[in-house]
């Protein structure tokens, strides 16, 4: 702000006042495009793609004057490769100005307990690097733990990917230093043959979309400090 002012002041005497005017709108277009409040990044359960991950889209709705950008894709994302685009995809949106409040939150690592195209430290490793990441990059991280409602790909068994899944929730669970708010989805989806709550055994209902929006909203005010 303080480089700008001194450049509009240098300028003034040769620009009409039609001419600062529209400079000082492209500088706030700019500044608008250059970061995000919220960034929403992960696999299908993240995806805001409905009717299995509306919570995003919900999440924004009830805000006013936060931006929010969602870049989770549905399909078979593991960990290693949502980490791969960091810089195409989360780091442009990072806030950049000292002082600008930035959420980041990650939901990820389900498909890579049903593959056996990863390993469970190599998630590990993929989800520290994010969160690392994140913070550098000015964010405040929200972390989850990987839900119930398993679907393997062969070798792995439905046993084989729920061990999987536990010791990484164990990891995520133990290492609270690493992120600011954990969202536990875990303890909050534990049982599959809920049909209220995952449509498939795996994806969000309507009210399983709902308890995420409940335990996300809040976290978000506190990070954000609103």
């Amino acid at each position: 702000k303080g480089k700008w002012t001194m450049q509009m002041t240098k300028m003034t005497a040769k620009l009409t006042a039609n001419d600062i005017a529209r400079m000082r709108q492209l500088h706030f277009r700019l500044s608008e495009l250059g970061w995000s409040d919220v960034v929403i990044d992960g696999d299908s359960l993240a995806s805001n793609m409905p009717p299995s991950s509306t919570w995003p889209r919900d999440l924004e709705a009830t805000f006013k004057g936060v931006r929010f950008q969602h870049i989770a894709t549905s399909g078979s994302k593991n960990a290693i490769e949502i980490a791969d685009r960091w810089d195409s995809h989360v780091h442009p949106h990072a806030p950049r100005d000292n002082g600008a409040r930035g959420v980041y939150i990650l939901v990820a690592g389900k498909n890579d307990a049903c593959m056996a195209k990863v390993s469970i430290d190599q998630t590990w490793d993929a989800l520290q690097a994010m969160w690392a990441k994140a913070r550098r990059d000015g964010f405040k991280v929200i972390a989850t733990t990987v839900p119930s409602g398993m679907r393997p790909f062969a070798p792995l068994t439905l046993a084989d990917s729920n061990a999987l899944r536990w010791r990484l929730n164990a990891r995520i669970r133990d290492n609270a230093n690493l992120y600011d708010t954990l969202i536990d989805l875990a303890a909050m989806f534990q049982d599959t043959d809920d049909t209220s709550l995952l449509s498939d055994g795996v994806h969000f209902t309507p009210s399983g979309n709902q308890k995420v929006l409940d335990a996300v909203k809040p976290a978000v005010l506190n990070l954000l400090a609103l």
